[in-house]
């Protein structure tokens, strides 16, 4: 999947593993859309066997929560299941 786009290597991450710690190439960013709501985020090498995953910062960051017991991802409904950025002020 990372060479079909063309994707661009800009460095090596330590990453922990099933089977322990291990290196991980980095890439450059990527856009992602799930239903209609788009971010950006960097890309990490896996494994042809691991399954590739959405990671929680981009998942919160579009405002969604996963249903478990439904098994799919849903509109934080503390929005109204909506995309609502929340930004905080220091007090």
């Amino acid at each position: 999947m990372i060479k079909e786009p063309g994707l661009v290597a800009i460095g090596v991450k330590n990453t922990i593993t099933t089977s322990g710690p291990a290196k991980t190439t980095q890439y450059d960013a990527v856009r992602i859309t799930i239903q209609d709501r788009s971010c950006t985020v960097d890309v990490l090498e896996v494994p042809d066997q691991v399954p590739v995953l959405v990671g929680q910062i981009p998942l919160e960051f579009m405002d969604f929560i996963v249903d478990p017991v439904n098994r799919r991802l849903v509109g934080n409904p503390e929005h109204g299941g909506q995309q609502v950025l929340e930004v905080t002020t220091g007090a």
